[in-house]
């Protein structure tokens, strides 16, 4: 937000089934109202973005027929700009980043369009990663515990972050 002299920021990650946006990070005022909201993914800019694989910047979102105004109902929240770009990791789509309302009512600039743009790329594969890890890190503690909670390991894992909590919850 601070980079680009925004209200707003937001983080869309597609779900598992790959059908709703999910509200994964909201920084600014809408923040608390959205945070964990369910869009689909056939609705609003970002599944415009998201189904054409472009990112877009959009100066006046009452003229756009793709803007959906229900979030900003939700938030009780007023969008008037905003850039969107696709997540994608590789061929792997992953969700949308969003800048909303560019602060002292000014336009997004085309150059601020192509910085964000080119953060993208690095956002996704990092979410991406984190996802895996997750995933393996979840699958392998079932394996060594046959279990779907930490409760009773006698042997956790030294950096992640489940397995900190677990151990110092065993030193209190």
């Amino acid at each position: 937000m601070e980079n680009f002299s925004a209200e707003a920021a937001s983080i869309l990650l597609l779900d598992d089934e790959k059908e709703n946006f999910i509200f994964y990070q909201v920084a600014g005022d809408a923040g608390q109202a959205l945070n964990s909201a369910k869009l689909p993914v056939n609705k609003g800019i970002a599944g415009a973005v998201l189904q054409s694989g472009e990112s877009r910047m959009v100066n006046n979102l009452d003229d756009d027929p793709n803007f959906h105004r229900g979030m900003d109902d939700k938030a009780q929240f007023k969008s008037r700009n905003m850039i969107a770009i696709p997540l994608v990791a590789g061929e792997e789509q992953v969700g949308v980043l969003e800048i909303i309302n560019k602060l002292d009512g000014q336009s997004f600039l085309e150059e601020e369009h192509r910085s964000l743009n080119i953060l993208g790329e690095e956002i996704a594969f990092a979410i991406r990663n984190a996802k895996i890890f997750e995933y393996v890190i979840t699958s392998y503690c079932k394996q060594r515990q046959g279990l779907n909670t930490c409760k009773g390991c006698k042997r956790p894992l030294g950096t992640w972050t489940p397995c900190i909590k677990y151990r110092e919850n065993l030193d209190d």
